[in-house]
């Protein structure tokens, strides 16, 4: 794994630990894999099974049957990534993944940028990309 991703994969599992205590965690489990067919996949399997739910966050350092737009397949560059996939289940109201979809991506963005130094952008609608 990437420098990168090994940090960011530690700064998570720091904050997957502090989620027990109000103001401190945003994550509720953290799984990370080496390797996955696709986190999404994992996710909802694990929620399926009541085995994961909202704020669980999956991660992988690589996937051999990741899903993009429209059905589309590809397959990740190991070790150059971190794919994720988080667990949300809001309220009714809340429920535009488009929206929340995007927001993710440019808080993410932002949040590499500044904590990381590095400089990214996003492919839209959610991939965030360090060329």
């Amino acid at each position: 794994m990437d420098t990168f991703a090994s940090e960011f994969t530690e700064h998570l599992n720091r904050l997957s630990g502090l989620s027990g205590k109000p103001g401190l965690g945003c994550f509720k489990q953290l799984i990370h894999l080496k390797e996955t067919a696709s986190t999404n996949d994992c996710a909802w399997e694990l929620f399926e099974k009541n085995r994961a739910g909202h704020g669980t966050l999956v991660t992988a350092d690589a996937q051999t049957a990741g899903k993009g737009r429209f059905g589309r397949k590809w397959m990740s560059a190991t070790p150059k990534g971190l794919y994720a996939s988080i667990l949300l289940t809001p309220d009714p109201g809340l429920r535009i993944p488009h929206i929340l979809t995007t927001a993710a991506a440019i808080a993410i963005a932002e949040t590499i940028r500044e904590f990381y130094k590095i400089q990214v952008r996003i492919r839209w609608p959610n991939d965030i990309v360090s060329d």
